[in-house]
């Protein structure tokens, strides 16, 4: 947990990303990473303390869980066998490719799909999609 007037990179397993303009994914944008998050998946899950207290009154991630968010990001990534990563990584690839469920769109739009940036958050790639997943199916992401 990161303390709420704290930035990402004041932890350990961050500071070497102090600074760096896109943070840990090389995100777009000029950015860094304690502009841009009070969270982060991987092998040490990290989520800010004012979420972590107060889902409901968190001032950036309202009413969303961030540490489920973030903890299914490391259950992604080194807790499900290959078998079960490709099966998610196939209905990822259903839902924004053939059925077109993550872009921003109006019902009358009939351009191609839409590039990632157009996307809503969980279509972005397969480990948003899954994260993002988790959350609704725990109900901790805002309706």
């Amino acid at each position: 947990v990161v303390g709420k007037d704290s930035p990402l990179t004041t932890l350990p397993e961050f500071r070497h990303l102090r600074g760096v303009k896109g943070g840990l994914t090389l995100h777009e944008g000029d950015a860094t990473l304690d502009e841009r998050s009070r969270g982060q998946g991987g092998l040490f899950p990290v989520c800010g303390e004012e979420n972590l207290l107060d889902c409901a009154s968190d001032p950036r991630y309202a009413g969303r869980d961030i540490l489920a968010h973030e903890l299914a990001h490391c259950l992604f990534e080194y807790g499900l066998d290959d078998a079960l990563r490709a099966r998610i990584r196939a209905q990822f690839a259903r839902s924004v490719e053939v059925e077109r469920r993550w872009d921003r769109k109006k019902e009358s739009d009939s351009s191609p799909q839409k590039a990632p940036s157009e996307r809503a958050y969980a279509g972005t790639n397969v480990d948003e999609y899954f994260a993002e997943s988790t959350m609704w199916y725990d109900d901790t992401a805002n309706h």
